[in-house]
């Protein structure tokens, strides 16, 4: 059933109305005491589509990024909920978005903590890191104007996402049954790279970091190679086992589109998580379906100076810098620097590239990730012991952790963007003359203070943009599942940062007495804080230390608070659950409402044709608020073929596009829908809108 997009954002709505603050105070909840069930272990599995209509930003590509037209990928948030003998449970979740904010995180808890039994405490929720999901949902301002082209907060957002990853939550929770799951973490070398060695070379050598193949080159030996996976299959009443879910921990930035993207898309993350589904649903012995009924959960590790090997240019044909020209005299102020491109459009070489890039790579970690999975069914068990400790910190208050800044910076090379992706910014000069020093390296050898030797985003750039409202508080979580211990913080820690978190878990653990063969971090979980680098790749001051925003001490921090947390769930776990303020800015509606009246009682097709190897079909129909990918499947494409079998997709195929063309008047929006099958484009196809069901909902056409 649809879930509407105006439901009442609560605590918004009583604090924002008549929009005259800015600020919102959250609560909790924690869980409600644990309810002792059989002893055994149970899970529960739910998937939420999450896909919203056309019209809104696409977040994390910054200013420079478009509107989302349409839809390639699907996006999701899938879950599996474990509860262990004692009643004890955590519920993985898994997001198709860039990142997860931290009033996301406690509006889901709100939503599931009576319903579910999971409350802040337990909900652990960690973001793709995909560039091609939405924006307008964040706990702060800064992020909700200057992340995305589109600019702006919508509660009506936030209330999109949490009420369906809640609902997948709370089915997960309704659906438990008898089940078994086991830990396995196995190296992957070769498909991922250190983007930034230059600050990685700074720290000093530490023994106990993994073996690389000694042909590798030096970038894709100077990353954590570890996938961490977690398999859950269920037991029947009759005793029979079945594959049901994973929880996948892997780090790499899937950023394979380019800025030119113009849609949703789950990017190299969707066809990772995919593979594995089509894989496990083919075992259990499901015919494929819109959805696959399994679940693979891929929460990303950590990926803060890690790129995919091979991934092009983003920008492909980067946009010139130039200056506009017109009339004027000698007191005529000259016109501001402005980019130009040719090329960087929907549908360019560019766009191809990245795509065939995307779905190459894809395809080699589905395949990765489908021989850990099967490596993993010997060490599957029904006694799985869960526990988690957890706590609210406000960063600009008593609770602030010692070793990080009292307020927030931006530095100069976080400006200029990471290096396999400058942006716009680096080696600006406004009006060709006044340089903002946007380069990665910029730094103030001589100064002094908890922040040096960062120096601070340009003050044009502050002038020009406003004040910045970055994070102030922050949700760390240490989850045990059996002898694994999960650190979940809010934050793209780099890859040696990683490894330092790890050890100091597993010391606190052993000098508690807690049993934990391993440990894995999880980045971009529970919140946002941006970056974090070690104090040795700090002083260089490239995109990472420039956009770790607490100062050089951070990372220190951090390996204190989850000794502490590793601490407290060897005396029995528990949580810290303070109300946190998030300022997220001035309300917009932008999210697409429904139509009072769209005038469109059917839809019609408009035209089809065939383009080199794309089949290509435009049809009238409803406004993009009342035709919510989210609220089910559109369409289907199925090509007759002679002598062979018929091929058929769904509007979720990663070869898939659809995109909304616009408003007709009163002839309603025209949307398309462009599919290049496999081999020849040739055949007869058939075009159905699973929306309206009934006579008049299909139409038929040829390409030659």
């Amino acid at each position: 059933m649809p879930v509407s997009s105006r439901t009442c954002l609560l605590p918004l709505v009583l604090v924002m109305a008549g929009c005259a603050t800015r600020e919102v105070t959250l609560p909790g909840p924690a869980s409600p005491p644990p309810v002792v069930e059989p002893d055994h272990l149970r899970a529960g599995f739910g998937r939420a589509d999450i896909t919203p209509p056309p019209g809104l930003g696409l977040e994390a590509y910054g200013p420079f990024g478009g509107q989302a037209n349409g839809y390639r990928h699907r996006l999701y948030a899938r879950v599996i909920l474990l509860e262990d003998g004692t009643g004890e449970r955590i519920a993985l979740v898994a997001v198709d978005l860039a990142q997860i904010s931290l009033l996301l995180h406690r509006e889901v808890a709100r939503r599931t903590a009576l319903t579910a039994g999971i409350g802040v405490d337990r909900l652990l929720m960690a973001a793709t890191h995909a560039h091609s999901g939405p924006g307008h949902f964040f706990s702060e301002e800064a992020y909700n104007l200057h992340s995305a082209g589109v600019k702006g907060f919508d509660p009506a957002m936030v209330d999109f996402l949490a009420d369906r990853i809640a609902a997948a939550v709370e089915h997960a929770a309704a659906h438990l049954t008898r089940a078994v799951a086991g830990w396995i973490q196995q190296p992957v070398w070769g498909l991922t790279r250190n983007r930034s060695r230059i600050a990685w070379q700074q720290n000093p050598h530490a023994p106990g970091r993994p073996r690389p193949p000694p042909d590798l080159p030096p970038d894709q030996q100077s990353i954590d190679p570890t996938w961490t996976m977690l398999r859950v299959d269920t037991i029947s009443a009759a005793g029979d086992r079945f594959e049901a879910g994973a929880f996948s921990v892997f780090a790499f930035h899937p950023t394979g589109n380019p800025w030119a993207n113009d849609l949703y898309d789950g990017d190299v993350s969707a066809i990772v998580e995919r593979g594995l589904e089509r894989y496990m649903d083919r075992q259990a012995g499901h015919a494929e379906a819109f959805a696959p009924r399994s679940v693979h959960l891929l929460a990303n590790g950590v990926e803060g100076d890690v790129s995919l090997v091979g991934l092009p240019e983003r920008r492909c044909d980067r946009p010139s810098l130039g200056r506009e020209l017109r009339p004027g005299g000698p007191k005529t102020p000259p016109a501001l620097d402005s980019w130009s491109s040719e090329s960087d459009r929907p549908g360019s070489d560019c766009v191809v590239r990245a795509r065939t890039f995307v779905n190459a790579t894809g395809d080699a970690l589905a395949a990765e990730a489908t021989a850990i999975y099967k490596a993993a069914a010997g060490r599957l068990s029904g006694d799985l012991t869960l526990g988690r400790a957890f706590r609210t910190y406000d960063l600009t208050g008593p609770e602030w952790p010692a070793r990080m800044c009292e307020a927030p910076m931006i530095g100069r090379g976080a400006g200029a963007g990471a290096e396999d992706g400058p942006s716009l910014l680096a080696g600006w000069k406004v009006f060709g003359l006044i340089d903002l020093e946007m380069k990665e390296g910029t730094a103030e050898p001589t100064a002094t203070g908890c922040q040096a030797p960062k120096k601070n985003l340009h003050w044009l750039l502050r002038l020009a943009v406003g004040p910045l409202e970055l994070p102030a508080a922050m949700q760390l979580s240490v989850v045990r599942l059996g002898d694994m211990l999960l650190g979940a913080i809010p934050a793209e820690p780099t890859t040696e940062v990683g490894f330092r978190l790890k050890e100091a878990m597993l010391e606190s653990a052993a000098e508690a007495g807690l049993e934990a063969a391993s440990a894995a971090i999880i980045g971009l979980a529970n919140g946002y804080l941006q970056y974090v680098a070690t104090p040795e790749e700090y002083v260089v001051q490239h995109y990472e230390g420039g956009s770790t925003l607490y100062g050089p001490g951070t990372a220190s921090a951090l390996e204190g608070e989850l000794r502490r947390l590793v601490g407290e769930l060897a005396a029995g776990g528990g949580a810290v659950v303070n109300p946190v303020v998030v300022r997220p800015g001035k309300p917009r509606a932008l999210l697409p409402a429904p139509s009072a009246d769209h005038g469109l009682h059917r839809p019609r097709l408009d035209r089809a044709s065939c383009s080199a190897d794309t089949a290509i079909a435009r049809w009238l129909d409803v406004s993009p608020g009342d035709l919510v990918p989210a609220d089910g499947p559109v369409l289907t494409l199925t090509r007759h073929q002679a002598g062979a079998p018929d091929l058929a997709v769904w509007d979720d195929d990663r070869y898939v596009e659809v995109r909304e063309l616009g408003s007709r008047g009163r002839r309603g929006h025209l949307w398309e829908v462009r599919w290049p099958p496999p081999g020849s484009v040739a055949g007869r196809y058939r075009f159905t809108l699973l929306r309206w069901p009934g006579p008049g909902n299909a139409w038929e056409f040829e390409c030659r």
